[in-house]
């Protein structure tokens, strides 16, 4: 009858044991997609926001023909992006003065009057592929493209012709997990 019991109880032990292992392998499994979907949230997010600013200037652009006030699209190359749109992301900082990218916190979006530079200091920096120094972030501006037929290097309103505005970034991009997809 000793054995017996004995058998049971180290049966249950490794049962147990087992459980505790396959829920740990399953709980590691589970962090580290928890971890990839981050990353891909903060992907997609910027992805919005962008093409969310994309579309905001467009309209912008359309409201100034309609108005018939052409001359105000090159101001445009110096606006807050984030102005076109009816809200602004969260952690969105309008800076007073140039702040340096090691104080801009992770997943905030910054807009710098002086230099019309829109910049989203990633997060997850160790995705992110560019050219900048860290920490990891992506600026973008809006830009003017025009014919600068006196080549003085500056927009002449009047004499002429813009071809192109449109939000750009400063620096090529590109996210790691991307690159491995393709």
């Amino acid at each position: 009858m000793k054995r017996a019991n004995d058998f049971a109880y180290y049966r249950r032990f490794y049962e147990t044991v087992l459980v505790i292992i396959l829920a740990l392998v399953f709980i590691a499994i589970a962090a580290q997609r928890i971890f990839e979907l981050r990353i891909v949230a903060e992907q997609v997010g910027v992805a919005h926001t962008v093409s969310a600013l994309r579309t905001g200037l467009s309209h912008r652009v359309v409201e100034l023909a309609l108005r018939q006030d052409i001359s105000a699209l090159a101001g445009l190359s110096q606006a807050n992006p984030l102005d076109f749109l009816n809200e602004a992301p969260t952690r969105y900082v309008t800076l007073a003065k140039p702040l340096p990218p090691e104080e801009m916190l992770p997943y905030h979006w910054y807009f710098d009057p002086a230099s019309g530079v829109l910049t989203y200091r990633v997060g997850n920096e160790e995705e992110l592929v560019s050219p900048l120094p860290p920490p990891a972030r992506i600026r973008f501006r809006v830009q003017l493209d025009y014919t600068d037929r006196d080549r003085n290097g500056r927009f002449d309103a009047g004499h002429e012709v813009i071809t192109r505005l449109d939000f750009v970034p400063l620096e090529a991009y590109a996210w790691r997990a991307a690159q491995e997809n393709q």
